[in-house]
């Protein structure tokens, strides 16, 4: 290179490092305050007229097309602009060469993007170089230079800096990235690829960092993703098909895709959905929306949300259109909640989608887990000679918002317009972030009364839209309905006491012909209508009138969608961002509890008894997965629920050693089966197994600070393909932000180091994963039974010693955990800690070179589980339970049970004995209402309010004030019931209720039952007390229809557990008190054995042992 081309080069770049120090350097502005008149932006119509895709030209014009403001520059730069090249200066030297590629620092006032909510913010003058800029000189022919920079690529960047600078300005955040990002993706491409290119890229990263900042995501969660939880989310971003960047990812979400700017014609994407089987029968093609003529009137995305505008055609999406009929029509009541308009971009400085002149459009949905970026053209099903939209559309010829969601929607759930069929509660789940959820309106257990109330009331709120679906059904033709096909609830109303449905089909077509509908010519139904607003003309439109008793008669399923801000609503009703903390990871096939994932729940300080609700989304992977999970023939798809414990009773070793739970480290207690506690510990949720790939499920947290549980299950499936998954807790509880115990450098840039700081110190909920293993000195052997080898069965046959045993020794004394998983195998397993007895010669242990083969005889020591369980077993020094057998006390004395048992005698009025019972595990907190539930649950009749009651020797007052008193503290009524240190008493109660009976096989007896289970399961968990309140209300109702005798004691029944339920759950109770640990065990050689209850068995197993000090572990020769 010569040294007058060398000269123009460092010149070219010194020019260019000028002006994109420029843009850097560009103060805050609001686009809302008003400019001079010299650079005001004319203005532009709300809706844009969009002209059929043409070639544009190849030239630097190529930006023009932007339609940007005519802003006038000040003179200086005018003339800028046309100056001659500076005159150059002298060559440095080539020491210094390299300084002038290196670009000064972004200054800090770049930082902040243009405050956007500020219209009074005045703008800052920009600094201005007092070397002119202007074009960079003329090139040299020089084949060295042109290598470098194509004169075309030399004069865009220049005028994309200059553009950028001006939307900057304007507060146009995006325009600005995407021009400077065509810039330097075309630099690239030519090879043009200089130093100042990479600073142009940093700009770029802190430019969609600004964007991010005044446009987030509306779906974010308030703990920070751990990078093995971002390795998960970007996997899950990769799907058969397609790629679904996170919206907010500085290098692929929406900040980095090239929006305004993607190509040099109207933009088409390579991945749009193909056309289904009708639409290709009525000749459609995807077609621009500029060569289609809808009236002539000029294009936008959305003018109001009408959901009579929406009408379905030959797409058979029918869930997802009732999903934007519901939303418009929530839009419609509540103009400030843009819960559908507010998800297609671009948007203009309001937040409101334009129409984009290049055909580009991205939609933010909820998908696998986090916000992505779907993008698609415009091109939509249409029949060029008639021009006739062939999918889903507004009937206002303007808007295109529903034609464009469809097309995304239909995009990512398996790429074809010929649609698989959906749940709206899921769909609107990918939309809004509203909770999914569902109800089986065929269910013997739905209680239509309760539900009808609690849907109404929160309908009214505007804290839940649904819609309805029917079945298979032959007969819903003579109605006018459709078997198979969803309708959209858009209001509910009680009128003269009917409780009546405001229904739309989507095919805008007159439906239902029974009562209240359009044939009704009863004066009853024309009140309804009119009160309603149903008018013959939207009838003619598909909305009709039904009654909530014709719902349950010829529908089968409620999908119900339930508002995130909404759950905890102030005492004034208003909404309230609730607390949002997700944990994602991945699913490893296994239907062992100890495999399964695990998640802890940890609460501090609640005030309250409070309401939770955990969302569970299945990441798809394939799109061909998207159609399987509503097939109900369908055997591959994996059914999964959560169960939610409370094992605040239950510590790990580490807890009992002081472990505490830091910022990406859980120490709280893993489960290995059901039976790893002493009481039943049934789950806090209602239970139910789902293969949809989201739903919701709810429980009661009790006040105070608990440990909670949440095992993610799954039933057997032939498929047995791993799968990712994201869980997600809402609570009004504040995020309790947990100490950080040896922080991993994070760029503050990153995505992992959102909301680091968030939460309270002191006080509130967290949530993260349970690993399987806590402790320091972990070893994981992996085994199988080896049928006619290994398959001894369980420890009384003979066979015993064939099973697999180990050898565990331990150089010090140590805390034990040993865990065993069985991952496939039906038939149930336990897994034994045992220690030989000593020798007869002397004191010193036996070595284990012979295998045990009897527990009982050959043992000193034997820890097992209570019984064989399915999936896996525990030994764990932490549940004393576990210990079956110390003959040489080397753990200490064993520990006692602190509850009390109470001997229940029941009498009769003239003073006799009818029965007894015994009562176990009462706490001196339990009420004498705990003696009265275990009575019903036993089938005894006992009133709440005409039995007479005495405990040890106290007579106490009938009714509530009695059955309220505490049995051992002392309370108002005064002092404990039972003494101090006494674990048992003595219970006398009085029925009074001799003359009522219960035949066999009456309603009476099926109401008896019922309330014997309710009574039950009240007694057995009390700390999801809320959740039986709707049973209670159905038994009152139902009870109403018996005679008079069994009537009274059954409202008896019900009022007193409303009553208790209402009193216990409203209570701050003491926290329990956890279970004491075991001492450690002794240095020595022990020897486990795993063994299943059936012998001749095959089965893999793993086994988890865990200690305090070192360890070794080997397996014994047979």
């Amino acid at each position: 290179m010569s040294e007058t081309d060398r000269q123009k080069l460092m010149n070219y770049i010194s020019d260019v490092a000028k002006r994109v120090q420029r843009l850097r350097g560009m103060p805050p502005v609001s686009p809302h305050s008003t400019p001079p008149a010299s650079v005001r932006p004319p203005s532009r119509p709300a809706a844009q007229k969009v002209v059929p895709p043409t070639k544009m030209d190849s030239g630097s014009d190529y930006l023009d097309f932007l339609d940007l403001p005519s802003h006038d520059l000040p003179t200086g730069e005018k003339k800028a602009a046309v100056a001659s090249p500076p005159a150059p200066s002298p060559p440095p030297p080539k020491s210094n060469e390299a300084d002038l590629l290196n670009m000064p620092p972004v200054p800090n006032d770049f930082l902040a993007a243009p405050d956007l909510d500020k219209p009074s913010a005045a703008p800052k003058q920009p600094s201005r170089s007092k070397e002119p800029l202007g074009p960079p000189p003329a090139m040299s022919t020089n084949h060295n230079i042109n290598e470098y920079f194509a004169p075309r690529a030399s004069g865009l960047v220049l005028k994309a800096i200059e553009v950028a600078i001006k939307l900057y300005k304007q507060g146009e955040l995006k325009r600005a990235v995407d021009v400077l990002q065509h810039a330097y993706k075309t630099g690239r491409q030519e090879r043009n690829n200089p130093a100042n290119f990479k600073e142009i890229e940093e700009t770029l990263t802190v430019m969609r960092k600004n964007y991010y900042q005044k446009f987030p995501p509306r779906f974010l969660q308030d703990n920070p993703i751990l990078p093995n939880e971002m390795e998960v989310l970007r996997r899950s971003g990769i799907t058969s098909t397609l790629l679904l960047p996170m919206w907010d990812d500085l290098t692929e979400g929406y900040g980095a895709e090239n929006v305004f700017m993607p190509s040099e014609g109207v933009w088409e994407d390579q991945f749009t959905p193909i056309l289904g089987d009708t639409q290709k029968r009525k000749g459609a093609q995807l077609i621009h929306i500029g060569q289609l003529e809808r009236g002539g009137v000029p294009f936008t995305i959305i003018k109001q949300a009408d959901p009579l505008n929406i009408k379905q055609t030959v797409v058979g999406d029918c869930t997802f259109v009732c999903s934007l009929i519901i939303c418009a029509s929530y839009q419609k009541r509540y103009p400030n909640a843009k819960i559908i308009s507010n998800v297609i971009y671009p948007q203009d400085s309001d937040r409101n989608p334009i129409v984009n002149p290049k055909g580009k459009y991205c939609v933010k949905m909820l998908i696998n887990g986090m916000t992505r970026v779907v993008t698609i053209d415009d091109r939509l099903p249409a029949n060029p000679r008639t021009k006739e939209l062939l999918c889903t559309y507004s009937r206002d010829p303007s808007e295109l918002w529903v034609s464009l969601l469809e097309k995304a929607f239909v995009k990512i759930c398996g790429g074809s317009y010929n649609f698989p069929g959906s749940s709206s509660s899921t769909d609107l789940y990918k939309l809004s972030g509203w909770l999914p959820d569902s109800l089986n309106l065929e269910d013997l257990e739905f209680d239509s009364e309760y539900e009808w109330n609690r849907i109404s009331r929160n309908f009214g709120k505007g804290a839940v839209l649904l819609t309805i679906s029917t079945g298979q059904n032959n007969k819903l033709e003579s109605v006018l309905l459709s078997s198979g096909h969803c309708y959209a609830v858009t209001d509910l109303k009680t009128v003269n006491g009917r409780r009546v449905l405001v229904v739309q089909n989507p095919w805008s077509r007159p439906s239902w012909s029974g009562d209240l509908s359009h044939k009704d010519q009863s004066a009853e139904a024309k009140v309804i209508q009119e009160a309603c607003g149903v008018t013959p003309e939207l009838t003619d439109r598909g909305v009709f009138c039904i009654s909530w008793e014709d719902v349950l008669k010829y529908y089968d399923r409620c999908f119900l969608s339930w508002n995130p801000y909404l759950l905890f609503p102030t005492p004034e009703g208003t909404s309230v961002r609730p607390t949002r903390i997700a944990c994602h990871g991945v699913y490893n096939y296994s239907t062992s509890v100890g495999d399964m994932p695990q998640l802890h729940i940890g609460v501090v300080k609640a005030p309250k008894r409070t309401r939770m609700h955990l969302v569970f989304s299945r990441h798809i992977a394939d799109v061909q997965e998207f159609g399987l999970q509503y097939d109900k023939d369908d055997e591959t798809m994996p059914y999964v629920a959560i169960k939610v414990f409370d094992v605040s009773e239950y510590p790990s070793i580490a807890q009992n050693i002081g472990g505490k739970c830091v910022f990406g480290m859980c120490y709280c207690r893993r489960m290995a089966s059901a039976s790893d506690f002493t009481n039943r510990t049934p789950p806090l949720n209602s239970v139910t197994y789902r293969k949809n790939s989201a739903w919701t499920t709810s429980f009661d947290c009790p006040a105070g600070t608990t440990n909670l549980l949440a095992v993610v299950t799954r039933l057997k499936s032939s498929k047995t393909e791993a799968f990712s998954y994201t869980v997600t807790l809402h609570s009004e509880l504040e995020q309790l932000q947990l100490s950080i115990d040896k922080p991993a450098p994070v760029d503050p840039a990153s995505m992992e180091s959102t909301n680091r700081g968030n939460g309270n110190r002191s006080a509130g909920v967290f949530m993260h994963a349970v690993p399987k293993t806590c402790l320091r000195h972990t070893t994981t052997v992996s085994g199988e039974w080896k049928k006619g080898k290994t398959c001894g069965g369980r420890s009384d046959v003979n066979t015993f010693i064939y099973n697999p045993q180990y050898l565990l020794s331990l150089p010090k004394p140590a805390m034990v955990s040993v865990r065993l998983c069985v991952p496939s195998c039906e038939e149930s397993c336990q897994v034994h800690l045992v220690s030989k007895k000593m020798g007869k010669a002397d004191s010193s242990a036996v070595t284990f070179r012979h295998r045990v083969g009897n527990t009982t005889n050959e043992c000193s020591l034997v820890m097992r589980p209570r019984v064989y369980s399915y999936g896996g077993a525990l030994v764990d020094s932490a549940l004393p339970h576990t210990l079956e057998f110390d003959g040489n006390r080397v753990l200490g004395e064993r520990q006692t049970d602190d509850t009390k048992k109470g001997r229940v005698e029941l009498l009769s009025s003239d003073a006799k004995r009818t029965a007894t019972f015994t009562v176990y595990g009462i706490e001196d907190s339990d009420e004498v209402s705990v003696i009265l539930l275990q009575a019903v649950k036993n089938g005894h009749l006992v009133s709440p309010s005409l039995s007479r009651v005495m405990v040890e020797s106290v007579n106490l007052l009938q009714g509530t004030a009695g059955w309220a008193r505490p049995l051992g503290r002392r309370s108002a009524s005064g002092d404990p019931l039972i003494a101090p240190g006494k674990n048992a008493f003595d219970v006398r109660i009085s029925l009074g209720t001799e003359k009522i009976t219960f035949a066999p096989k009456s309603a009476g007896a099926d109401l008896w039952e019922s309330t014997k289970k309710l009574c039950g399961d009240i007694r057995s968990c009390s700390s999801q007390l809320s959740s039986y309140v709707p049973q209670i209300i159905s038994l009152h109702r139902r009870a109403k229809a018996l005679p008079q005798e069994q009537a009274s004691y059954l409202t008896d029944v019900c009022m007193f557990l409303a009553d208790y339920v209402k009193r216990v759950a409203d209570e701050v109770r003491p926290p329990p008190l956890p279970v004491r640990c075991l001492p450690p065990l002794p240095a020595g050689e022990y020897t486990i054995i795993p063994s299943l209850w059936e012998k001749g068995v095959p089965a893999a197993y793993e086994l988890v042992v865990e200690t305090t000090e070192s360890h070794t572990i080997n397996p014994h020769p047979r």
